[in-house]
């Protein structure tokens, strides 16, 4: 079965939606969005830890205890247990995001002013939104890169919102297929973050001689 386009994005990467006239130069930033710092892991990490021993001490009791009944037994496993199963994998790849975006904002930190810009076209999206219709991720496939620095003249990236009011799109805001892209890519480095720059297809600006201009594509 052919996995799709957009469930390969690596994380370091990124889109970013800015307005008309930027992209000049590369940009200072990745733009994730802040996470725990080392301490606070730790400290959730050992709180999983011990939660998930308290839980299999638990469940181990309620079957081994003669004083609980076996119906009793099975519902705390059924409800604990998933909490483990989940919860352990889900704190492990947390993590493992964690350390990409570190690796990945310290190489652009270092070497983003050496980045390179490269023409594109949108040609593939994937969006998705939160319950009230906002915009909490989306992906997009940019083509007509050159094929000795993007496999296949091509790239895809992924824009996801910072935890904060007002940082959420409306499905208007997503750049369509045949929107034009911008794309950072530091030469010669192995594993250099990719930044796509995309223009807010909503937002409207001057003509040159009158009239108006919107930005982006369909």
């Amino acid at each position: 079965m052919d996995v799709p386009w957009w469930a390969e994005v690596p994380r370091h990467h990124v889109a970013h939606l800015d307005g008309p006239g930027s992209g000049r130069e590369a940009p200072e930033s990745l733009r994730y969005r802040r996470r725990m710092n080392a301490r606070t892991r730790t400290v959730l990490h050992l709180l999983a830890a011990t939660g998930s021993i308290g839980i299999a001490g638990l469940v181990a009791w309620a079957w081994l205890s003669p004083q609980i009944r076996l119906d009793t037994a099975l519902t705390l496993t059924v409800f604990l247990v998933p909490w483990v199963v989940i919860g352990g994998p889900y704190l492990m790849h947390l993590a493992a995001s964690a350390r990409s975006e570190r690796h990945a904002q310290e190489l652009w930190r270092d070497h983003g002013r050496r980045a390179r810009r490269f023409a594109g076209t949108v040609t593939d999206r994937d969006v998705r939104t939160t319950d009230e219709g906002q915009v909490s991720l989306f992906r997009v496939r940019v083509t007509g890169l050159p094929a000795a620095v993007f496999p296949g003249g091509e790239v895809a990236a992924a824009w996801r919102p910072f935890p904060r009011a007002g940082d959420y799109l409306l499905q208007s805001q997503v750049p369509g297929a045949g929107a034009p892209a911008r794309v950072w890519r530091v030469p010669g480095l192995p594993d250099s973050p990719v930044v796509v720059e995309l223009t807010d297809p909503t937002v409207v600006t001057p003509a040159p001689g009158g009239g108006e201009v919107v930005h982006g594509g369909d």
